[in-house]
């Protein structure tokens, strides 16, 4: 019973609870844990009578279909020497049920139960099945547009001086997605809201690419690595943030120059204060 009633409420809390529940007389069905998990969701529990299964015919009928479906897929898989699991077999007959409209109604249970039409490999032979992401305007949103090659900053994921970083626009792959490359010819995947506009000169830029060699280029196109002898971009202090100023990163060695001053602040560091009884006289 146990089993019965994770499962009937896995069903339950998708599709919500029924007023009633037919069942037959086994022993999942008559135990009091299922009982009053029934009386708990206020759910009607109707047994048919003893020994006449044609009491709950359509739960009867069901079961004789899908033994037939489950044993053409047991035998059909053997001569086609293919081993699937024992699940894989389940869901594949139950999705050839579903997915078959019925002669009576010329509709799948699919679509009876969930009131729209299930794609199914039937389906796609249609020619309605052809599917298109719709076009949206995005200058009504305010989003900002880029073309290819346009030059652009991106923000800077890594730890570092440089908030932002030289790139150019390779590719619009999404609706808000550019696939950009980086002065060092890493290619990489950015969000509209971590690029702006650039107005600095072309050699600080990635040159202007007129074909598509770059695909295959640069096959590790996530590549995250920071552009190292790249120039990159910071908002300095005192700046305006609207212009970022181009900067180049020093290099500091404490090995050659051990008196070099460090870009981390120094401070004291101090042990902890540990709680102790004695010191509040506890």
């Amino acid at each position: 019973s146990t089993h019965v009633i994770g499962r009937l409420d896995e069903c339950f809390s998708r599709f919500g609870y029924p007023h009633v529940v037919c069942s037959d007389n086994g022993p999942p069905f008559n135990s009091q844990d299922f009982k009053d998990y029934l009386g708990d969701c206020n759910i009607t529990h109707v047994l048919s009578p003893p020994y006449n299964p044609a009491s709950n015919g359509e739960a009867e009928k069901f079961v004789q279909e899908f033994k037939k479906l489950l044993i053409r897929s047991v035998i059909g898989s053997s001569r086609s020497g293919r081993n699937i699991p024992i699940s894989m077999r389940l869901n594949e007959c139950l999705a050839s049920y579903r997915f078959t409209p019925n002669t009576v109604t010329n509709k799948t249970p699919a679509e009876l139960f969930l009131n729209f039409p299930v794609r199914s490999h039937l389906s796609m032979l249609l020619p309605s099945d052809n599917f298109k992401l719709k076009a949206t305007s995005d200058t009504r949103q305010n989003i900002p547009q880029f073309q290819v090659n346009d030059k652009v900053l991106i923000r800077n994921p890594h730890r570092s001086w440089y908030k932002w970083v030289t790139a150019r626009v390779m590719e619009r792959i999404g609706r808000v997605v550019y696939l950009i490359i980086l002065m060092n010819g890493a290619v990489r995947k950015v969000h509209v809201n971590q690029m702006r506009k650039s107005s600095l000169s072309d050699d600080l830029h990635p040159p202007i690419r007129t074909d598509q060699s770059w695909l295959t280029d640069f096959p590790n196109q996530e590549e995250e690595a920071d552009p190292e002898g790249a120039p990159e971009l910071t908002d300095l202090r005192g700046g305006s943030p609207q212009l970022p100023v181009l900067v180049q990163q020093p290099q500091l060695s404490t090995a050659s120059n051990p008196n070099s001053i460090s870009d981390r602040p120094r401070r004291t560091i101090k042990p902890p204060d540990k709680f102790s009884p004695s010191k509040y006289g506890l």
